[in-house]
């Protein structure tokens, strides 16, 4: 209990001291590239293709100043099949976000969504799967985007 109080009073200081700061921007191929030349060793061997760990993100977070960083556009194979293909040619990547944070590392995570029928149908029939999606989307549909937050890094972990 007395944490919960602890992080309410600290949370405001926090929020505070990271808007004070540019917020740097990089590519997860970039994020990967500053992994494999870190002098330190991880758990989790850092590789193109492969999901960021908690202790990659807290990394970045260091190596780029301790400021909050976006790293964007994700590999294809990573997420799910609703997030808007890039169309990038061989490294095939989707419009996916990451904030991570000083001390927390992800603390939120967004994407544009698809709205190309015939690019969810593909995607759909790699998995072998059929959705209501798509009948609801034959007719056409707008540009979307979604974020989620991961809650439980506020509140003591």
């Amino acid at each position: 209990m007395l944490s919960f109080f602890i992080n309410m009073y600290l949370l405001p200081k926090r929020l505070e001291q990271m808007l004070k700061n540019k917020f740097i921007t990089i590519s997860y191929t970039e994020a990967v590239e500053i992994l494999k030349r870190a002098p330190q060793t991880f758990t989790f061997q850092p590789k193109w293709g492969s999901d960021l760990q908690t202790e990659h993100e807290k990394y970045l977070v260091k190596h780029c100043g301790e400021v909050p960083v976006f790293v964007v556009n994700y590999p294809y194979d990573l997420k799910p099949f609703y997030m808007r293909d890039n169309e990038d040619g061989p490294q095939h990547t989707v419009a996916a976000v990451d904030l991570l944070v000083p001390g927390i590392g992800e603390l939120c995570g967004g994407s544009l969504r698809e709205e190309r029928l015939h690019f969810l149908q593909s995607r759909l029939e790699r998995y072998g799967e059929t959705l209501w999606l798509i009948t609801s989307s034959s007719g056409g549909t707008v540009w979307q985007g979604s974020v989620s937050e991961a809650t439980g890094v506020w509140w003591g972990k």
